[in-house]
């Protein structure tokens, strides 16, 4: 029998996320940023008022983040504190650091987990193969965020099961699993990557989960016409996103179009998301029409 899952209130775990990271990411000097001394100083000071913690926490979050100083801060690294303090809120408010882990037991561990982003990735045995971005929510690992690859067929059947689709009708495009919730089994694989080995939903994912599919069916809050899965704006600023953040257009070099859409998390990427992915949307194409 499977380790209970770990109690966890979403409601109150997202709007800690987002106080932090609004915080953060308001604070516009910040951005590009080497969280030296002095800045990460400054960070703690604004991290513990965003909590509405005392003074006597801020030893707590100092060490709670260590491993981001001396890094540039940016927009992924604001959001992965985000993630770790709220994951990790109850342990910082006794006075315990949430010390982040890079071990699991030998037979894995259940932990709260948010697909991050889910991309077309390549082209194995003639199949199409996708790389879903898992981010832990709680946890020892709270704020990880590791790649795995998975067949896009698994994917929009045995997997988008899981989360809350219907086992008929019409499947959903991969990029409408990214911000969904489940829980993995989280082991390491023989190249000592973290991988999910087993998943599943409890009642109140599986009630976020439909949440969010019903708020992507409705109208655009910002009156754009093109649906969700298809919109270049990012869920750092739209709730209802299917990718972490706004496409930048520019030319790529490959295809020649000057307004090819390019994922600013990945600045030293030539090529755009379209030729990236091209062989695995064609694959994907022609393996859908036997998806039911």
């Amino acid at each position: 029998m499977p380790p209970k899952t770990p109690a966890f209130n979403y409601k109150r775990w997202n709007d800690r996320r987002s106080r932090i990271y609004n915080a953060c990411i308001t604070h516009a000097y910040l951005l590009g940023q080497v969280l030296d001394v002095d800045v990460f100083s400054d960070l703690i000071v604004l991290l513990r008022r965003a909590l509405k913690l005392k003074t006597v926490h801020e030893q707590a979050l100092r060490n709670s983040l260590l491993e981001f100083a001396e890094t540039e801060f940016t927009e992924e690294v604001g959001d992965r504190i985000a993630v770790r303090l709220a994951g990790g809120y109850d342990e910082i408010k006794v006075g315990r650091p949430v010390v982040s882990s890079n071990t699991v037991p030998a037979k894995g561990a259940w932990m709260p987990i948010e697909v991050a982003e889910m991309r077309f990735d390549t082209v194995k045995f003639n199949k199409a193969r996708v790389k879903m971005t898992a981010l832990v929510l709680i946890g020892g690992l709270s704020g990880k965020m590791f790649t795995q690859q998975m067949p896009a067929k698994a994917t929009s059947i045995f997997f988008a099961n899981t989360l809350g689709w219907a086992k008929f009708g019409g499947r959903p495009a991969h990029s409408e699993l990214v911000q969904m919730k489940f829980t993995g089994l989280v082991v390491r694989d023989k190249k000592k990557d973290f991988q999910i080995d087993e998943y599943k939903c409890t009642a109140g994912q599986l009630r976020l989960n439909k949440e969010l599919r019903e708020a992507r069916q409705e109208p655009c809050l910002r009156g754009h016409r093109y649906q969700c899965r298809t919109c270049p704006i990012g869920y750092s600023t739209c709730p209802r996103g299917t990718h972490r953040y706004t496409w930048v257009q520019r030319l790529c070099p490959k295809c020649k179009d000057e307004r090819a859409i390019f994922d600013p998390a990945e600045p030293n990427t030539r090529v755009c998301l379209l030729c990236r992915s091209r062989s695995a949307r064609s694959s994907w194409a022609r393996e859908r029409r036997g998806v039911t």
